[in-house]
């Protein structure tokens, strides 16, 4: 059995697609499936460096998914795919409609409402829409065919094995914001919690994401203060989750990386596909939402000094926030749609 993932990362997008396709791709390859990703661009080459998958590159534009059709079918054809999973806000209904003439077709649902209705269709993430996909898709769930809910998250392996962690106090603080680049933001906050008296000793560990264009500036802020670390390119992030006792993200899939590692945490939304994740977390009580930060930065910042000076000052209500995520999530979702997708192949 032979998948294709369609799939692309660069400094827009960031790398999250790419990253939880590559999840999916690593299970898969333990089922004994073969895949290979097919990019626009260069932009994935070192995400996908290393991992063992054959890596196609288009040379086209990442956001006109209809212009690349007649290459992508070509190259599927000789590559003899029996399925392609596309992870793409860009990619349209005629353009899904065309790979479906032909190979089964995977889907990760996404804001946007399509009247194509994919051969297989994982939701973990789009909270809002569960209902209206289980109406739109009524025939589906029967057959397993629509993947639902926040056990689908597709987290990488090392987040399986993940010990329990219940921070005793705050002391150390994560600052990650995914794959892209948010160095303003980091250093005010940073700047804010550091001339706040319940603050003043705690320690920040920052993750510079795979295409952070202003390292120099992250770097600068490392130095100029004293209880600041920069990390690049972290290979364990579980690990690296564990260790802290808390965590400042982007409301992507690093929300659900978190509570698998039994991270408490607070979120800011970067982009639009974050918005109806981070409201739902924060409705959930599993992690509070600080805001947009391209709406009001300060917002952001205010929200977030005041939620970490509460778990400063009251260590218990950590400690229950730390236990309530870990049991949101398992790790295992990538295991999980891996075998409903060995499922569909073998029909």
């Amino acid at each position: 059995m032979r998948l294709c993932i369609r799939a692309d990362a660069n400094e827009i997008i960031a790398a999250g697609h790419v990253m939880r396709c590559a999840s999916v791709a690593d299970s898969l390859q333990n089922m004994g499936v073969t895949c290979c990703f097919v990019t626009a661009d260069h932009g994935a080459d070192k995400l996908l460096a290393g991992r063992g998958f054959e890596h196609f590159i288009l040379n086209s534009r990442w956001e006109d998914k209809q212009s690349e059709l007649a290459e992508l079918m070509a190259l599927l054809h000789n590559w003899n795919a029996d399925a392609v999973l596309v992870d793409s806000y860009e990619a349209g209904e005629d353009y899904l409609r065309a790979l479906q003439r032909c190979y089964k077709v995977i889907c990760f649902a996404s804001k946007y409402e399509l009247a194509f209705i994919p051969d297989l269709m994982i939701n973990y993430s789009q909270f809002q829409r569960r209902r209206q996909l289980e109406q739109s898709y009524e025939k589906l769930p029967m057959k397993g065919r629509l993947l639902q809910g926040a056990e689908y998250a597709p987290l990488r392996k090392q987040f399986e094995t993940v010990g329990d962690h219940i921070p005793q106090k705050l002391q150390k603080i994560l600052i990650t914001t995914g794959g892209s680049d948010r160095t303003e933001f980091v250093a005010k906050l940073i700047d804010a919690c550091s001339r706040t008296k319940e603050l003043e000793d705690i320690e920040y560990t920052v993750v510079a994401g795979a295409f952070c264009k202003n390292p120099a500036g992250l770097q600068h802020v490392a130095e100029s203060n004293l209880h600041v670390k920069l990390l690049y390119r972290v290979e364990n992030m579980a690990e690296c989750m564990a260790e802290h006792d808390a965590a400042v993200t982007a409301a992507g899939t690093t929300m659900f990386e978190l509570c698998a590692c039994g991270t408490p945490a607070v979120s800011v939304a970067i982009a639009d596909n974050q918005l109806t994740g981070a409201a739902y977390f924060d409705e959930q009580k599993i992690i509070s939402y600080a805001g947009d930060i391209r709406e009001s930065e300060a917002t952001a910042v205010e929200n977030v000094r005041a939620q970490l000076v509460c778990w400063k000052s009251y260590p218990e209500e950590l400690r229950k926030q730390a236990e309530k995520v870990r049991q949101f999530i398992d790790g295992k979702g990538a295991e999980r749609i891996a075998k409903a997708i060995c499922e569909m192949l073998c029909v």
